[in-house]
This record gives C-alpha cells, structure tokens and sequence, in this order.
C-alpha cells in the first residue's frame, strides 16, 4: 500500500489530543453533605465504573473518526503488481467499432454515439503523455500512428459508420502489430463494440502477457431484422428471351412470424415483378420471382424488402449479361459421309448463334479465342500447337466438346488429355450395349427433365472407344454404358469445361447423332459455354473480380464507375497466366451497381452489397464475454461495461490501483454515528 498525499499523515498527532482531554479530566465536582452515605457509595461505585467504559467506548470512537479522516485525505492505494508499468510511458491503441450493428440504440441512445464517448473517456483517464492510437474496421492508413490527445479527439470526431466488419482476432492482431513499433512504453489496447457475436472468434484469440488488454461492452437490447440474405439464378446461362427463375432466401431473425411481407424486384430501373413471403421465427425461407430477358447486354437489378429498423440489409443487388449470340467454331477432321452437317444444322440456321467451321489444317487462332463453344469434330490427332490454344481458351471459360475420329492417333489425343487432367483413350470395344446411366446430380442435366423414366430410349453403341481415369484424371461420367465404360464423359479445367465422347458421329456404329439426347447434350455444352462469373460481391472483403481474357494495351486502363457517375477509380490490376483480374480495394464504400471499363469500352457489370455478418444482431453481455475469455485462459483481459464518467473511474483504478478513500469515508461516518449513538442513548 501507499499514499498518494502521504504528508496528511502527520495530522495522526492530532489523535492525541482526545486521549489527553480523556486523561485530564479538568471537570470539578462540587460536594454534598448528607447525612448517611453508605448508600450512596454504593451507587457510585457501579455507575463510575459504567461511565468509565462508556467514556472509553466514546473516546475510541473519536480517535478512529480522526484516523480515517487523516487516512482518507493521504489517499491510500492498492498499487498494481507491475508497478514499473505505472510509471512507464504510455502506448494506448483504441478500436472504435463503426460497422452497422452500431446503428442500433439503447436507453441511453445510439450505440455508436456511445462507443465515441467511451473512446473519450479513455484518452481523459490517462496522463497527457501518453500516445494514442485509433483504429476501426476500414484499417485505414492515417489510423496507424501514435498521436497526441488532441490530435487523438479530432481523428475521432471524423470517424462515420462503414460497410466493413472485421473480426476480433483481425483486430486485435493489427493492434498488436501497432503496438509493437511503440518501443519500451506501457502498451495497452482497448475494444470498444457492442460484441456482436459474429465477430467474436474466441478460437483465434491466443493470451498476450506483453500487452494489457481491455473490452468495452456498449450495452445492447434485442432487435428484430429480417433481410435479404442472398439471390441465385436457377441456371447459369442467361440466353435472349429466355425466362429466368431468381432465387431469393430471407432471414428472420426475430420472434415473430413473418407473414405476406411484399417482395419486389427491379430490373434496370424498372419494376419487373412482385411477390410476397412467409418465414417463421429465427429461420428463412426461399422464395423465387420470374422475369424475361427481353434484351441483350449488361442487366442491373435489386431485390427489395421494407423492415424497420435495421435498414442496410434490405436490398440485395445483382448484375449479369445476356449475351445476343453464342459463338460456335466447328474444327473438322476426316468427316465420314453422314456426319458432315450435324453441327451446322444445329446451330447454323438459329440466330442466336453465330456459326463457323475450318478444316484443322486452317484454323485462324485469332476467330478461335473470340469464341464460346468449339467443336473438334472426328479429329484422329491433336497438335501441340491446337492443344496449346485449347488450354487457354477452356482456362479462361471457354468449353471444348471432342468427338473422336474413326482412327484415332491414341497417343497424340492422351498427350492432350494429359493437359486437361482427362481420361485416356484404350482400345476399341466391339460390343452392342446401351447407355444405361445418366448423372441426374450433375448440374449438366439440370432442369433438362422434369423426370428421368426408369426405361428411358438411351443411345446404343456397337463399338466405342474405351476411357481409363487416370489418378491425377478430373472428369466426371455423364452417360455410361451397360459395360460400365464412360459414354460421355466432363472435364472442369480452369474455368471452362471440356466434353468427351466415347463414339465418333458414325451412324454404322451408333445413332448418338440422330439420337435426341445429342441435341439436348450439345445444346447444354454450349449454353454453358459462357462463364457467368459472380452476380454479385461483397464489400469489405477483398475479391478478385475476373477481366477474363482483356489485357488492357499500352495506352489503356481499367476504370470502375459508379452508374450515377459520381465515382470512378483505377482498380489494381493483375494478368495471371493470360487471365486479368482487378481488385477494388476499399474504393467502394456503397452497395450499389457498377461498370468495368476497358478504354471506353463497357465490358462488365459489378454489383455489390453490404456484408449480412452484420445482420444477425445477437451480442455477448459483459458477463458472457468475462466467460468466454476466462476459457481461453485470458483472466488478465479487463472486460467494462461502464461509459462515460464510470468508465474513465475505472479506468483510473485499472491504471493507478485501487484507491481506499471512500471507504475510509464511511468509515468515518460509521465511527461519528456510533459516538451519536453512545452520547445519546447510553445514560
């Protein structure tokens, strides 16, 4: 222990003065003579002995009322146990959490109008050396250095409530990075948020002996959002009139019963459709709105509900293409009599595609890359040079469908399957079977068939060549045989996708080409031909948005815009193995629609939404936070849930020990009651 006004000490001489009063007792007793006093000297004898102790009783009393009087005023302390760090210079980092769970209230108002206050109050409980350090979600870069308090309150004056959320391990993780540059000082971070239990990853968080950590609970009540979790489209390919399914999941997160909440979606600005939903308590539910593509290009839309008053989760924004053509190259190899116009009787004659077919020997490479869908049709061989090329077109979401010839070169087409993580071609099986298996789960056959019968006509073979998997193969069987040997089989490669057929388009040998499910096979290839790519990105997260194939020239950037026009940045840019991709950053700070420019040219649009971390709005109390940090093992952590005045108290007893005045106080006042009482009522 120790005093903070040790010189009030002295003032214990004054204890002395009511033990001499009580010693010297200068009171003179006047005498009376009475006739028989054995009587009375009795009677003194017991109330002089009574008084005696009730003198003492009154004398203690004033000595203690004294003593804790002197004691309170030299302000007596429980000092901490690193008392060095008393001492030592102070190194304070404070997080102030600005996410939107913060636009909640309380009794006492805004939460993160409190949180502000609360980051005040801990600059107010130190001395004015210290250094302070702010920091929020966005780990802007002008929050990284130690300022003086003033320059500390005017940061925290500009903070405003931002999209990003981070987690408690990030955070505390940059602080404790930050603090280390603050050489040979006292470091200390504090956590000021409401705990929202999504941002809690107690998991992560390891003990720090070097740096005291504190967390301040804001106090929160309960409140109910429901919102817009997410949206999908049923398929992805987005052809000219096709009619789209959008899938659109709400969250309840409250007690009530959600029942014909209206549901409406905006498409380029206007109303496309409405709808309505039901969802029961602390769950969700999926729901869908139809619409048609009635024209081509980039499509921008929202989804939107009306709850209050959690408002930011709301809307949910989407963008995608719908392309006017499909783009379809035919690479010929030695066609037998009958199978030369399958594909051109397919596609050639159907506006919404644009059909071409080249020998092998004149591929024109620069038509080839522009495309979406290419054919190599009854080739026997591939060419490094043709294999080379196909790589890089299917990484970057082209697809490839291969029939093979009648004479295939085994080992030229396996070095091209060896590329691609595909099957091998074996020998020739001479066999009359049936395909007997379709992979209904595949997201090929996906809303082909309402129902797949159990006896259903399936193409028939009387030879074919047979696939072995190797161990490092990738593909995925679509159609199999009665012999369990692949019929058609799907290899994922980079972002696109490459068909193989087990049976060359001969009609000796098979009736795949005049079968139906060639038609709907090969018109599935090639819808799937085009990579949709997301709908829609998160903000705060960075992400890597693929360019595709665009590799701006010299004299050209990429541009991102805001359809209102009232921002436009540089993004960071990246070529990776042929394929561009751009980074945000944290340039967008607002859910909404955006363009990717190349030059002048519109060649994406992007869309993106606030995080719904923050939509759950369940929190830890002070007492679940205390809990939950007691099993990490971190006992040291300070957990307040004080603001304002009480706060900054705390803080100066965290920081300075614990001071014992105001008991002493009491104490005081305990010992003047007693001597009241003693006075009073001992006669």
């Amino acid at each position: 222990m120790k005093f903070l006004y040790p010189e009030f000490l002295y003032a214990l001489f004054a204890l002395a003065i009511p033990l001499i009063i009580h010693l010297f007792n200068f009171r003179r007793y006047k005498r009376v003579l009475f006739t028989n006093v054995a009587f009375l000297r009795e009677v003194n004898e017991r109330t002089q002995s009574t008084r005696q102790l009730k003198h003492l009783l009154v004398l203690l009393s004033r000595m203690l009322l004294l003593a804790a009087l002197v004691l309170a005023f030299a302000q007596p302390v429980i000092p901490r146990k690193d008392a060095a760090a008393v001492q030592a210079e102070k190194a304070i980092s404070i997080f102030v959490d600005n996410s939107f769970s913060m636009q909640g209230e309380n009794e006492d108002g805004l939460l993160f109008l409190q949180a502000l206050e609360s980051a005040r109050s801990i600059a107010a409980a130190y001395p004015p050396s210290a250094s302070f350090q702010l920091l929020t979600h966005q780990f802007e870069g002008r929050h990284q250095r130690f300022l003086a308090r003033e320059d500390f309150l005017n940061q925290l004056d500009e903070i405003e409530i931002g999209p990003q959320a981070r987690s408690l391990s990030e955070i505390i993780a940059r602080q404790r990075d930050l603090l280390k540059t603050a050489d040979n000082k006292d470091a200390q971070l504090f956590v000021v948020s409401d705990f929202q239990q999504n941002m809690c990853d107690f998991d992560a968080l390891e003990p720090d002996t070097l740096v005291q950590m504190h967390f301040v609970v804001i106090p929160t009540r309960a409140s109910d959002n429901v919102y817009v979790d997410s949206v999908w489209f049923e398929t992805p390919f987005h052809n000219l009139t096709q009619q789209e399914k959008l899938n659109i999941r709400i969250r309840n997160h409250s007690e009530k019963q959600v029942d014909d909440m209206p549901l409406t979606l905006w498409l380029d600005g206007r109303q496309a459709a409405v709808g309505s939903f039901n969802t029961s308590p602390q769950s969700y539910t999926d729901t869908a709105l139809y619409f048609s593509n009635d024209e081509p290009g980039f499509r921008f839309g929202y989804v939107d509900i009306d709850d209050y008053p959690i408002t930011f989760d709301d809307r949910y924004y989407f963008a995608f293409n719908v392309d006017s053509t499909l783009k379809v190259m035919e690479i010929t190899g030695d066609l037998p009599p009958d199978g030369a116009d399958y594909f051109s009787k397919l596609f050639g004659d159907d506006p919404l595609y644009e059909f071409v077919q080249t020998g092998v020997r004149m591929i024109d490479y620069t038509v080839m890359e522009s495309q979406h869908f290419i054919i190599l049709n009854q080739l026997n061989s591939i060419s490094t040079g043709l294999t080379d090329a196909l790589e890089r077109f299917v990484d970057q979401g082209g697809a490839v469908f291969l029939v093979p010839g009648l004479s295939v070169d085994a080992g030229s087409l396996n070095a091209a399957m060896l590329r691609f993580r595909g099957p091998t071609f074996e020998n020739v099986v001479q066999s009359d079977a049936r395909v007997n298996y379709l992979d209904a789960e595949s997201p090929f056959f996906a809303n082909l068939f309402e129902r797949i019968p159990r006896n259903m006509d399936l193409p028939r073979v009387l030879s074919y060549y047979k696939m072995v998997s190797r161990t490092t193969s990738n593909d995925r069987t679509l159609m199999r045989l009665q012999t369990g040997d692949a019929f058609l089989s799907h290899v994922p490669f980079g972002s696109g996708s490459l068909y193989i057929s087990a049976v060359p388009l001969h009609t000796e040998n098979n009736n795949f080409a005049r079968h139906a499910t060639f038609v709907t096979s090969v018109l599935r290839m090639s819808e799937l031909s085009r990579p949709s790519g997301a709908i829609s990105y998160n903000l705060g997260r960075e992400t890597a948005i693929p360019a595709g194939s665009r590799i701006p020239a010299d004299q050209e950037v990429f541009t991102v815009e805001s359809m209102d026009g009232n921002l436009s940045f540089i993004p960071d840019f990246a070529n990776l193995e042929g394929r561009g991709f751009i980074f945000v950053r944290d340039h967008i700070e607002e859910a909404g629609h955006y363009v990717l420019k190349l030059g002048e040219t519109v060649v994406a649009g992007l869309a993106f939404n606030y995080p719904r971390t923050e939509s759950a709005l369940d929190y830890y109390s002070g007492s679940q936070l205390r809990d939950q940090l007691d099993a990490k093992g971190m006992q040291d952590t300070a957990v307040l849930d004080k603001t304002g005045d009480a706060l900054e108290a705390s803080l100066l007893q965290l920081e300075s020990g614990q001071k014992l005045w105001k008991w002493l106080i009491l104490l005081a006042l305990l010992f003047l009651l007693v001597e009241i009482l003693l006075l009073k009522f001992w006669k």
